[in-house]
């Protein structure tokens, strides 16, 4: 018994660390004090080509002050993507904006607040290439100090497909 509490506890703790790095670090480029990092959601899974792709999305407000309010719709981009083929062809996704028939919910991101959020590249592009693929995203918010707009860009993605 006392091995499957020692076991259980080590696994939970390896799970901490994994997810902490998951989430953004000060490393990350940083616009209107705001985070934003992507990441595989199996980090370390192999991915064959056309196969589903799965991000993770993690989007934190470092500021002590500010908060951060941005819209998430029931489409396939809710953010920009910037996406280069390893033949180097290079691929933008654009935002897409509220449409009539589609609903969106407003997202209020308080100071030291992260949001997470799952994300399937596959729906906006297919990597049918062997090789690497570097992709970043981007995400417009709102700030409360001032009603200023600004781009939130997330670290660059390598993402090894193999046959």
């Amino acid at each position: 018994m006392k091995r499957i509490l020692i076991s259980i506890f080590y696994t939970m703790m390896f799970w901490q660390v994994i997810a902490d790095e998951a989430k953004p670090s000060n490393s990350e480029p940083t616009a209107c004090n705001a985070q934003m990092s992507i990441q595989l959601k199996e980090v370390g899974k192999e991915i064959r080509t056309n196969q589903p792709v799965q991000l993770t999305i993690h989007i934190k407000n470092t500021s002590t002050n500010e908060i951060f309010y941005f819209q998430i719709y029931s489409l396939p981009t809710d953010f920009s993507w910037d996406l280069t083929s390893p033949s180097g062809k290079k691929l933008f996704f654009k935002e897409s904006s509220a449409v009539e028939g589609f609903s969106s919910v407003a997202v209020q991101l308080k100071p030291n607040q992260t949001e997470e959020y799952q994300f399937n590249l596959s729906l906006v592009c297919s990597l049918n290439e062997i090789g690497t693929y570097k992709v970043f995203a981007e995400k417009e918010i709102v700030s409360s100090v001032g009603r200023k707009k600004c781009e939130v860009i997330s670290n660059t993605l390598s993402i090894v497909v193999t046959k």
